[in-house]
């Protein structure tokens, strides 16, 4: 019998595995830090991380990038000129968060992948009943330490 992790990730490898047989876009999953155990910005860095790896893989290699049959295929089938983000739930929030590092003046340039744009399902920012005060209002987000 699964675990209730091993259930969640089945269904998320199966949302991907759908859209890979539509065969509309290569799909590249990523096994991220998650909490309580690394705190943020643990997910966001590895979230940078597996962009840059795209990134090289777009660009032909780089010494990090293992030349496995997997990686051939995802680089002679995809278009890496228009890249989507996806995430649901918390993941949403770290495709925000990735794709605004990216974006930053002085972040590391991703060169030939061009990112169209993120889809952020479900995502867990800023929700509250109108007239009430936001949850944790006051406080600092994301588990960030208090300065």
């Amino acid at each position: 019998m699964a675990t209730l992790p091993q259930m969640a990730a089945t269904k998320e490898q199966q949302e991907a595995a759908n859209l890979a047989r539509l065969d509309v876009a290569g799909i590249v999953s990523v096994v991220l830090p998650l909490t309580p155990e690394h705190r943020l910005p643990a997910a966001i860095d590895a979230g940078q991380a597996a962009l840059l790896w795209l990134r090289d893989v777009a660009s032909g290699g780089s010494s990090n990038v293992a030349l496995d049959s997997a990686v051939e295929r995802l680089r002679s089938a995809a278009d890496f000129s228009r890249a989507f983000l996806i995430g649901d739930s918390a993941g949403g929030v770290l495709v925000h968060n990735v794709a605004a590092r990216a974006g930053e003046a002085g972040a590391e340039p991703l060169d030939t992948l061009l990112l169209a744009g993120g889809v952020l399902l479900h995502p867990g920012a800023g929700v509250h009943r109108a007239g009430e005060e936001p949850v944790g209002a006051g406080e600092p987000t994301y588990g960030l330490p208090r300065s």
